[in-house]
């Protein structure tokens, strides 16, 4: 039953909070993607027309990026906001509805709006009553709050699907964009730590690809003032922005393209500038332009070369002229991600194999990502499938499982052939942060007695589990049975939108045929499974298994026996004889102890290059220091962050 928990019918509000969570995984590799843009906006657009009357605050960084559901909805119930606002993706829907539960449950009064792309008729938010949420929002958000702290009558523009109220815009009340606050322009935004922002300069898109809700959500195509991006950029030289990443679906359509790209190119001071578009008509000036302008990297969406299934989704273009545009932009010297769709009606999979087999053959193979068809609520192609036969997943990534001459079986085969010849692989780092932190205000893990029992009771640290990943040391001397000890500590800890480490730190072979039992047992149907449907099983597994050896013949030794757990080397400054040849045993996995980087660093940059992703350490100054050498990116916890000891 709907809630008349309105503002009209209520006190007038003046607390609302703003919370849009990541996609997950066990290396945090998308909180940098996690860019509250969207909040922002909305946040910039009722600071701007209700001053002095709403105060706005959003999910702080490190509670929204790294912490888990309890902590999320514990922070919600004490700073007590009137309304709670939800950005909604299909990355984190679940997830965010549940916690609206939770936060509802301690605050009765809470007025909750969930709004973004995954809020249409179709999707799986609006497929049951959902009682904790007073607005499903389907439209631009400041439409939506004008209306809303108005008190002007949403009647007519409501829907009661499954008892939930939707609030559909209508079409022929769009917003006007410039009269819109940009966020970060307007100081309601901030850089990611990378020093990269978005930044909106269009709403909706001029095509109509079938697969795509872009233009159903945005209909009509409306540009943001030029000037707003030279402002930002000229905002750029007081803080440490790094990139701008322009969202427009096809940025070279904006009018006087060239022309602009002229003003960039004398208005940027080494801002890099990333945006989608499509490539016919790129011609070697207008390549040279675009890197001249400040452009380092361009999304271009391909999705395939059978021309039978460019016809059917509405792709319409010369496939032979985007490839030579997308040919001068890399000899110009951009970077390119370009996109393949596998599963498109009118393709099959030969077809599409031998179209990724010719841009790879062009000389685009390291440009390459790979897209499984997503049956989008709102889209064509959904209602076209569900016409004609097509099975997909119900509940989001809505992944295109039987249909159209494709079949599971061929989205797996397809990634895996997509590897191998490019040698692109989608798998993630693994290694959990073996740093000592000790502390801090959040618990990120625990290490505890493996040989003792009672320890692996799981009730002993429900209330310790504050971030998203979790990790769990265990110390045995002994191999311990692992099915009922892996039994009794998950029997009462979350699951669903939880992420664990579980570290044996022991000498002995342990039980990976009891690992094994436990996982099938506990496997179910989680987000992060359904999202790597067609991915190796363990990159779906939301518990990753490792133990970490002294002895290097015992190491070895694991190495040829386990399939589920990883082993890795713990190598203090005596090891470092041993570098080269463990480092070229195939996945081989390392853990550098405290302080032992100084004899180590040289021999490592020299056997084990930028492999980061099988490098941990104990210490983060040393972390911090090799990756810099490495040329690569360090990530690392936030000092509130800390590890306790249970021993």
């Amino acid at each position: 039953m709907i809630r008349p928990n309105t503002p009209s019918s209520n006190k007038k509000i003046r607390t609302i909070l703003f919370m849009q969570l990541p996609l997950i995984d066990h290396g945090y590799n998308y909180i940098q993607g996690n860019v509250p843009y969207a909040p922002a906006a909305m946040a910039a657009h009722v600071r701007r027309h209700r001053q002095g009357m709403v105060v706005v605050d959003h999910l702080p960084f490190v509670i929204a990026n790294l912490c888990s559901d309890r902590v999320i909805a514990r922070y919600i119930a004490r700073t007590a906001p009137e309304v709670l606002c939800i950005s909604c993706y299909l990355w984190n829907v679940e997830r965010s509805l549940e916690i609206a539960d939770t936060a509802r449950t301690m605050l009765p009064e809470l007025i909750v709006v969930a709004g973004g792309p995954e809020i249409q008729e179709g999707a799986w938010a609006l497929s049951e009553p959902r009682a904790s949420v007073d607005y499903f929002v389907a439209g631009e958000g400041e439409w939506f709050f004008e209306r809303f702290f108005s008190g002007a009558q949403m009647e007519n523009c409501e829907k009661i699907v499954n008892a939930n109220r939707l609030v559909v815009q209508p079409d022929a009340e769009l917003v006007d964009i410039r009269s819109t606050q940009e966020p970060f322009t307007g100081g309601e935004l901030d850089t990611m730590a990378d020093g990269s922002v978005f930044m909106e300069m269009t709403r909706g898109c001029p095509y109509r690809c079938s697969y795509c809700f872009y233009s159903g959500n945005c209909p009509g195509v409306r540009e943001r003032d030029f000037g707003v991006l030279l402002e930002a950029l000229k905002r750029g030289g007081n803080i440490e922005l790094n990139e701008i990443y322009i969202l427009s679906p096809t940025f070279n359509r904006t009018p006087d393209f060239r022309g602009k790209l002229k003003t960039l190119a004398r208005s940027n001071a080494g801002v890099r500038l990333h945006t989608e578009m499509r490539t016919e008509g790129i011609d070697a000036e207008t390549a040279g332009l675009l890197y001249e302008a400040g452009f380092r990297s361009l999304e271009v969406g391909i999705q395939t070369l059978t021309p039978g299934a460019l016809r059917r989704i509405g792709r319409r273009g010369d496939v032979q002229r985007a490839m030579e545009g997308m040919r001068m932009l890399l000899h110009a010297g951009i970077d390119l991600k370009i996109g393949v769709i596998p599963g498109l009606p009118g393709d099959d999979p030969v077809r599409f194999i031998e179209g990724v087999r010719t841009l790879v053959e062009e000389g685009f193979g390291a440009s390459l990502e790979l897209y499984p068809l997503m049956m989008l609520p709102g889209t064509r192609i959904r209602r076209e499938g569900e016409r004609e036969g097509a099975v997909f997943q119900k509940k989001p990534p809505y992944y295109l499982v039987n249909g159209w001459g494709f079949d599971a079986d061929d989205m797996t085969a397809i990634r895996r052939d997509l590897e191998e010849m490019t040698g692109y692989s989608h798998q993630t780092p693994r290694l959990p942060d073996f740093s000592e932190g000790e502390g801090g205000v959040f618990c990120r893990g625990v290490r505890f007695d493996g040989d003792v029992a009672a320890a692996w009771d799981g009730r002993r640290y429900a209330d310790r589990i504050d971030s998203a990943v979790f990790s769990f040391h265990m110390y045995c001397g002994t191999a311990i049975r692992a099915l009922p000890a892996l039994r009794s500590l998950f029997a009462t800890l979350p699951l669903q939108h939880q992420f664990y480490n579980l570290i044996f730190h022991s000498e002995e072979i342990q039980d990976e045929q009891g690992i094994g039992r436990f996982l099938r047992e506990i496997d179910g149907d989680f987000p992060h499974r359904r999202m790597h449907l067609f991915d190796d099983w363990r990159e779906g597994a939301q518990f990753m298994f490792h133990q970490v050896f002294n002895d290097e013949s015992r190491f070895r030794d694991a190495c040829g026996r386990y399939g589920i757990v990883d082993p890795i080397l713990r190598i203090d400054a005596a090891g470092r004889g041993s570098l080269a040849e463990i480092a070229r045993m195939p996945g081989c996995a390392i853990l550098v102890a405290r302080g032992a980087l100084g004899p180590l660093e040289d021999g490592m940059l020299d056997h084990w290059g930028d492999r980061t992703e099988d490098i941990a350490f104990e210490s983060e100054d040393e972390a911090a220091r090799y990756f810099k050498r490495a040329g690569r990116e360090c990530i690392q916890w936030p000092f509130s962050f800390g590890i306790q000891d249970l021993r």
